[in-house]
């Protein structure tokens, strides 16, 4: 991976690390002060339950570990100056109501979003991080960045946008994402310097929220796929019931 970062040189804008990924990488170039794996990387769950199993994500080591990656990228000129490096953090409680937020490394600094995050409750759990990645690259597309023309990337205004795109992606059950750039830009708009909440921000407060039943979920889906024209890919170690769920969704009425 290393050589690839290399060779693009300053072409590259932005280099997003998971934070799995970044422990690894930080371990490989012998940055000191790697902590242990997150509670994430060993349980995979965002939920942590402070009893111990790996270093919490909202920990301040892991921002510090962003820096300091960033600087050893450097300093082995395997990571161009103008390149920026980010991650993204999420952490769950008990009730499935998780807090998002993100970070950047820049040449001028670095940017967070932790004192403005997004809070949503996932109703799947894939998607959040490609359209993370894909609110920040067209938060990206929208900053001129002819170097010659010497404007200030709003780095803050880029996480946030992924932050919010990341937790309107998992409003919806599937692997996509049905978020229109109008949506998006409301968001924005609308929680400029605050805390997001997106959803029902009632439910977001109540630990006793309700959810969804199998039946409920599953018409909301095949509604969503309808509504999206998108095409369905089901996953799943058991081959056989796969088929027998596909079966299902083309049958039922």
């Amino acid at each position: 991976m290393l050589p690839e970062i290399k060779h693009l040189g300053s072409n590259l804008k932005l280099l997003i690390f998971s934070l799995k990924t970044l422990r690894q990488i930080s371990c490989l170039c012998k940055v000191t002060n790697v902590p242990e794996p997150s509670s994430f990387e060993l349980t995979g769950s965002p939920t942590h339950d402070g009893k111990g199993q790996g270093k919490p994500v909202n920990d301040p080591c892991w921002l510090r570990l962003v820096e300091d990656l960033y600087m050893r990228l450097v300093e082995m000129k395997v990571l161009s100056p103008a390149t920026a490096l980010a991650t993204c953090f999420k952490i769950r409680n008990a009730q499935g109501v998780q807090t998002r937020w993100s970070v950047v490394m820049t040449d001028t600094g670095i940017f967070k979003t932790s004192d403005i995050p997004t809070i949503h409750r996932p109703q799947d759990e894939c998607g959040g991080g490609s359209a993370w990645a894909c609110g920040c690259v067209d938060g990206l597309l929208q900053c001129n960045l002819d170097a010659a023309a010497k404007v200030d990337i709003d780095w803050r205004a880029i996480l946030r946008r992924g932050d919010l795109s990341a937790a309107l992606c998992q409003e919806i059950v599937g692997d996509h994402s049905n978020t229109t750039a109008a949506t998006l830009d409301g968001c924005v708009r609308g929680y400029t310097g605050r805390t997001a909440y997106i959803g029902n921000k009632a439910m977001l407060m109540t630990p006793s929220a309700l959810h969804l039943s199998n039946e409920e979920a599953m018409d909301r889906t095949i509604q969503t796929m309808g509504e999206g024209r998108v095409l369905a890919i089901l996953r799943a170690k058991n081959g056989d019931l796969a088929i027998a769920r596909g079966i299902e969704l083309v049958l039922r009425d």
